[in-house]
C-alpha cells in the first residue's frame, strides 16, 4: 500500500497543474473559517464540512510552526483558500477531470483544493499534503530556485505517517548502499523520471528525511530563514549557505544528513 501511495503522489505531480481552474456555481453554498472558504452542494453532510474546515486550519496551523512561518499570518479574508467539496466522486471526476483513483488535487498557485465526502485518505495524506505545497510556496514564491525533491520533501512531511516511515526506510535502504545521491534526487524534474514504484518510494523517503534533517537538527527558525533567502532570490546553495552556516551546499547538505541518519 505504501508504494501504491508513493506512486500516485509522483503523478499527482503532474496532474496538479493540469486541473482547470474552477469556481463555485451559483447553487454552492459558502462556510467561512478564518483561512479557509468551503463550498459545497445541498446533499453533503454539514458535520461533514466542519471536520474539513476544522482540519484544515489545524493543518495550516500546525504546518506554518512546523515550517516557522506562525510570524507570517496570510490568507485572510479575501486571501483565503478555498476548498470545493462535490457531492459525491463521480461528480468531482467530471468537474475536475481527475482519474478514479483521485480522492483530491489542488492548484497551488490558486491556493483552490477540490474533494468529496470520504475520499480515501484525503484527512490523512491528501490535505497536509496539498496545504505544505500551498503554504510553502505562498511562502518561498513560484519562481523561486527549488529543486522538486525538495519541494516534495516539504509537503510529504505534513503527513505524520510519512515522516516516521522514512527513518526506517531510508536507514535499510542506506545498509543496503541503495540511497540516491544528490545528483539522482536533483535529477527528478517529474513523473517520467520515476522508473518503478520502489524508486518513487525511496524518493519520496529521502526528501521527507532530508527536510527532518533540516527541521528538528536544527530548528524552524533557521529553516524559515533559508526559505526566506529562497522567496528573495538566493539559489538553493547560497540560500543554505546564508541560513545555517555549517551547510556550505546541497553536496555539503547531503554528507551531513547521511552522517546524521546513520548515527
Amino acid at each position: 500500500m505504501r508504494i501504491i501511495k508513493a506512486v500516485l503522489l509522483i503523478i499527482v505531480i503532474n496532474l496538479v497543474f493540469c486541473l482547470n481552474s474552477y469556481s463555485a456555481k451559483d447553487d454552492f453554498i459558502e462556510k467561512k473559517s478564518t483561512h479557509f472558504i468551503a463550498y459545497y452542494q445541498n446533499g453533503v453532510d454539514t458535520d461533514f464540512i466542519q471536520d474539513i474546515i476544522d482540519s484544515a486550519e489545524s493543518y495550516y496551523n500546525d504546518i506554518a510552526n512546523k515550517l516557522g512561518y506562525h510570524r507570517y499570518n496570510f490568507w485572510l479574508w479575501d486571501d483565503r483558500a478555498k476548498i470545493y467539496i462535490f457531492p459525491d466522486k463521480e461528480s468531482y471526476q467530471k468537474e475536475t477531470g481527475q482519474p478514479e483513483w483521485s480522492g483530491g488535487c489542488a492548484l497551488y498557485q490558486e491556493k483552490k483544493l477540490w474533494t468529496y465526502p470520504h475520499a480515501a485518505g484525503f484527512f490523512d495524506s491528501i490535505l497536509p499534503h496539498e496545504l505544505g505545497h500551498i503554504i510553502f510556496r505562498e511562502f518561498v514564491g513560484f519562481n523561486s530556485d527549488v529543486p522538486l525533491w525538495f519541494e516534495e520533501g516539504v509537503a510529504s512531511y505534513q503527513e505524520r505517517s510519512k515522516r516516521y516511515a522514512s527513518k526506517i526506510m531510508v536507514k535499510e535502504f542506506m545498509s543496503k548502499g541503495k540511497l540516491f545521491t544528490m545528483e539522482e534526487l536533483e535529477s527528478v524534474k517529474g513523473a517520467s523520471d520515476i522508473a518503478d514504484s520502489v524508486t518513487a518510494e525511496l524518493f519520496y523517503a529521502q526528501a521527507v528525511s532530508i527536510v527532518y534533517f533540516l527541521i528538528n537538527k536544527f530548528d524552524n527558525y533557521r529553516f524559515s530563514v533559508f526559505c526566506r533567502n529562497l522567496k528573495e532570490g538566493m539559489d538553493f546553495d547560497k540560500a543554505l549557505d546564508k541560513a545555517y552556516f555549517s551547510i556550505r551546499d546541497r553536496q555539503d547538505l547531503y554528507k551531513q544528513w547521511t552522517r546524521y541518519i546513520s548515527e
